[in-house]
């Protein structure tokens, strides 16, 4: 597909993989509100990951109406119960074909991934500096972490940071009263990677 002239570009990804059922309803419709009220001349293109992969409803455009057309669809058609490192290698693969599809491509990108939490650590160390990554068990204060999958997440940060691209996770999970530890963590871990790549990370909001 033909890319647009360089300039500010806006990917949505709605994450239905690492995304409970009733928190991707919630964001499908908070999407399709900032759709509808979007500057005109917005470049935006609407990705998915689900179990299958990740899929491009929409190509960059302005057009709201297209936009729009690409947000009525079932988000949960393709979802699965990938679980734990395959559910991050997942996810890795697609942030690496994203970084593909806007090479060549000057300028900031913004990277607007509807997720709870991070569920991979993308920073410039892949989380070693953090001694800690979602899904690892800690057990006797050793940490358990898959080095390959550290390595990569180095490699995938690198090809962000070449290209541009700003990562600005969005939590759709409701303001909680309650102090939950890994929430709390994986909120940390959003503003970790928010902060690496350049963006902002919005949750408990």
């Amino acid at each position: 597909q033909v890319t647009p002239a360089p300039g500010p570009l806006n990917i949505i990804l709605v994450d239905t993989l690492n995304t409970p059922a009733n928190l991707v309803a919630v964001a499908q419709q908070q999407i399709v509100q900032y759709l509808r009220t979007m500057p005109p001349g917005t470049q935006v293109a609407i990705f998915r990951l689900s179990g299958v992969g990740l899929q491009v409803l929409q190509g960059f455009t302005s057009d709201r109406d297209l936009l729009l057309r690409a947000m009525d669809t079932n988000f949960l058609a393709f979802s699965s119960n990938t679980e734990g490192i395959r559910r991050r290698w997942l996810t890795l693969d697609a942030l690496d074909q994203i970084a593909s599809y806007l090479t060549g491509i000057k300028g900031r990108k913004n990277l607007l991934w509807f997720v709870p939490g991070m569920p991979v650590h993308l920073t410039r160390d892949g989380g070693y500096g953090g001694q800690a990554l979602p899904g690892n068990s800690i057990r006797n204060s050793t940490v358990n972490i898959d080095l390959t999958l550290v390595h990569r997440l180095m490699d995938t940060y690198e090809r962000f940071t070449a290209e541009q691209i700003a990562i600005s996770p969005i939590d759709p999970r409701p303001i909680s009263p309650s102090r939950n530890i890994r929430i709390a963590l994986t909120n940390l871990y959003a503003q970790d990677v928010a902060q690496a790549t350049g963006g902002v990370a919005y949750y408990n909001n």
